[in-house]
């Protein structure tokens, strides 16, 4: 994405028509300054004395570093491309004094016989990094630092990494340097790399004024190519305004509006697997846009929808998913979260959601609270989800009910059940779970062994709980020599437990006259939840 800034210093347009239209070179260097006919020379000489003009410098440098604050800190990192190595060590020496100076690094190439500023400098930046021991090691550094550590969060260069250069969390490149064919492709390219599924394009900022027709220079060299590898502002809009209008197809009918009926609506339009999807990508998308648009000022017509659909995204993936991706959200959407925290509608219902520890009281606490029937159904729904999807492992009884909470789900998003219908379900699963609990705290076991009792309970239906009681004590004694700390990784251990519960199945296969498939599936259960409860 393309924006100019501080369009006012800009290279004047004759002077950059004889740039793009004179030179013939891929790029103006030193060495091809030199060759070029006089009267081209004494106009390419100003561009270079422009843009290593200090007063321009340092106009630029404060406004980058209140760019780079308010939009970039602390999510991604950028790069500021300069027009010559002296007017890189003007940068650093600016922009330490409107960031820490810990946040920019210069990397360049140096010479023996360079002369100030650069001399100086490098006499400064030699220092910074004395236990390596030349300046290509330095260099490795930085760039390694630059991409694995939180410092440096800023790039200065002039050449290098221009191309070649490969860091995702590169999200600005603040330009001010004349560059024309492949190399202004590959400046982008640096700049365009995904990150993660927070990044889906990059920000180029335009202080030179090289990049104003960029499409129609482009395409001179690539034709089709090109085709919209740069957009500005006014293209991105068009893109994000374009989503919105999508998100708002999916709710059609639902007014946009904070009230609980109207996000219990929308939840239920993402019944749907393939509506669900289809909401989440497009919001994640939208959201992207609306980060990068910024403070960008047509985009205020979509506000409150924008409000809107984040408060549903907001209630859907609590619902859904055992962790929201609030930290996430937290470091790389600071402007959403901006007007999450202005919209008191969005507030009141992030309050209402679940803010305790998962388990069987919180589901009877739904189930008693005063929220309509459709909204407890729901939030009863995605709680037993979550609830099984944690235990079902560690606790038989959540294995239980699995498949009978599965084909629930299955039914509510295919609408074959109704809510009471459904609530009333959820209620019986939630009664079976606390009756199980009830039952653990009077038999005085702990989750552990609960869990034994529970595989023998099922398997050999025996009535008599005291005699279930009895088989685990004798389980856990049998074994408890074997779990010292790291039985795990002990194959003699291992093939003890293993032996040990085998034999023993092999006396209740007898006792309860078990065919060799139940045994089977019997032994292999109860070792298996051993093997990955069993503590050591």
């Amino acid at each position: 994405v393309y924006q100019p800034r501080l369009e006012r210093l800009h290279i004047k347009e004759d002077e950059l028509r004889l740039f793009l239209e004179k030179v013939q070179g891929e790029d103006l260097t030193e060495i091809e300054k030199e060759k070029i006919e006089n009267s081209v020379g004494q106009r390419l000489n100003y561009i270079s004395v422009f843009l290593e003009n200090e007063k321009r410098i340092r106009e630029i440098a404060k406004d980058i570093a209140n760019h780079f604050k308010e939009n970039i800190d602390g999510r991604f990192k950028g790069m500021v491309v300069t027009g010559s190595r002296k007017a890189c060590v003007l940068y650093k020496k600016y922009l330490d004094q409107y960031l820490p100076p810990e946040y920019s690094e210069v990397v360049m190439t140096f010479n023996l016989n360079d002369k100030e500023p650069i001399k100086s400098f490098y006499k400064n930046w030699e220092k910074r990094y004395l236990g390596l021991p030349d300046d290509e090691h330095r260099v490795e550094e930085i760039v390694e630092s630059f991409k694995e550590k939180e410092f440096p969060k800023i790039l200065i260069v002039t050449d290098m990494l221009i191309t070649g250069f490969d860091a995702p969390i590169l999200q600005t490149m603040y330009f001010d340097k004349l560059l024309k064919k492949h190399r202004l492709l590959q400046a982008i390219a640096r700049v365009n790399r995904p990150y993660k599924d927070v990044k889906s394009v990059g920000l180029i900022i335009d202080y030179a004024g090289v990049l104003k027709n960029i499409n129609t220079a482009l395409r001179q060299y690539y034709k089709e190519d090109a085709q919209g590898i740069i957009v500005d502002f006014s293209a991105l809009f068009e893109t994000f305004k374009e989503i919105m209008g999508e998100l708002e197809k999916i709710f059609s009918g639902i007014e946009f509006h904070f009230e609980r009926e109207s996000l219990i609506s929308a939840t239920d339009r993402l019944r749907s697997e393939k509506t669900e999807q289809e909401f989440i990508e497009k919001y994640k998308e939208a959201r992207k846009l609306f980060e990068v648009l910024g403070a960008y000022s047509e985009k205020i017509e979509f506000l409150e929808k924008f409000k809107w659909f984040t408060a549903v995204y907001e209630y859907w993936i609590k619902l859904t998913t055992s962790e929201i991706e609030k930290e996430k959200v937290e470091k790389y959407f600071k402007k959403t979260i901006e007007i999450i925290h202005q919209e008191i509608g969005i507030q009141e219902i992030e309050k209402s959601l679940p803010q305790v520890t998962l388990n069987v009281d919180y589901l009877i606490k739904i189930q008693k609270s005063n929220l309509i029937l459709e909204e407890k159904a729901v939030n009863m729904l995605f709680a037993l989800e979550k609830l099984v999807l944690i235990h079902q492992r560690q606790n038989p009884i959540y294995k239980t009910i699995a498949d009978q909470l599965e084909e629930l789900v299955r039914r509510w998003k295919e609408r074959e059940i109704e809510y009471k219908e459904l609530f009333n379900e959820e209620s019986k699963i939630i009664g079976f779970i606390e009756e199980k609990e009830q039952e653990r705290e009077k038999l005085k076991f702990s989750q552990f062994e609960f869990g034994i009792f529970s595989i023998l309970e099922i398997h050999l239906k025996e009535e008599k709980k005291s005699k279930l009681g009895e088989f685990v004590g004798e389980i856990v004694n049998m074994i408890k020599e074997d779990l010292i700390e790291n039985w795990r990784e002990n194959p003699t251990l291992r093939q003890n437990i293993e032996r040990k519960l085998r034999d023993f199945a092999l006396d209740l296969k007898k006792d309860y006259k078990l065919t060799y498939d139940e045994f089977d599936i019997f032994h292999k259960e109860l070792a298996s939840f051993i093997n990955d409860y069993a503590e050591g």
